[in-house]
C-alpha cells in the first residue's frame, strides 16, 4: 500500500463524532450532559473504529513520514515517527510543529515487537486526553490515587494481564 492510499483510508471521516461532542451541549452559560446519549454511545460498535495512535515510518515512497503526518486530518491521533534516517533535530522540529508526538529511532529497537510499548503509551495518552476533556467539562476532580505512580503501574499491569479493553471508575456506590 502506498502512503497516498494509506492517507485515503486514515482520513476517511469517522462515522461517529467524539464522545464529548455527542454528549455535551452548551445552553447559555451551562453545559448539559445527555446521559441517554452517553449510554447509547458506550454500546455503539462504531466508536471502536476511531484511530487513536499511529506508527509512521520516516522513509516511505512518494513522501516522508513528516509529510504524511502533515496530511492527517484527525489532529487527535497520536503519531510516533519511526526512523533510521531522520535525526533528532528533524524530530524536535516536527514535534514543535505538532506533526508528531513521539520520536523513535530504529536503532533503539531490538525486534519489530519493540514498537508495541510506544504505541500503547501513545494510545493511553490519547484516551487520557479525552478523559481530561470530559472531567473538565463535568467539573469532576480526578481522585488523587489515579495520579499515584505505584497505583498506575499496578492498574495498567492488571489491565494487561486480564486483556481488559475498557474500564470505568464508579464512585457510587463507594468501594
Amino acid at each position: 500500500m502506498s502512503p497516498d492510499e494509506a492517507l485515503d483510508i486514515v482520513n476517511i471521516p469517522h462515522p461517529r463524532p467524539p464522545l464529548a461532542d455527542l454528549c455535551f451541549f452548551q445552553e447559555g452559560n451551562l453545559i448539559r450532559l445527555d446521559l441517554n446519549v452517553l449510554e447509547q454511545e458506550i454500546k455503539h460498535i462504531d466508536r471502536f473504529k476511531r484511530i487513536s495512535a499511529m506508527l509512521v515510518n520516516y522513509a516511505m515512497p512518494t513522501m516522508n513520514g513528516l509529510e504524511f503526518c502533515a496530511q492527517l486530518t484527525d489532529r487527535d491521533v497520536r503519531r510516533v515517527l519511526l526512523t533510521g534516517v531522520a535525526d533528532e533535530k528533524t524530530a524536535v522540529q516536527a514535534f514543535d510543529a505538532g506533526l508528531i508526538d513521539h520520536y523513535l529511532p530504529k536503532a533503539k529497537l531490538s525486534s519489530p515487537g519493540g514498537v508495541v510499548p510506544y504505541i500503547l503509551d501513545q494510545q493511553q495518552r490519547y484516551f487520557q486526553s479525552y478523559q481530561s476533556r470530559l472531567t473538565k467539562a463535568l467539573g469532576i476532580a480526578t481522585p488523587d490515587f489515579t495520579q499515584d505512580p505505584a497505583f498506575c503501574e499496578y492498574f495498567y499491569q492488571l489491565i494487561d494481564d486480564n486483556a481488559i479493553a475498557e474500564y470505568y471508575m464508579v464512585t457510587h456506590p463507594a468501594g
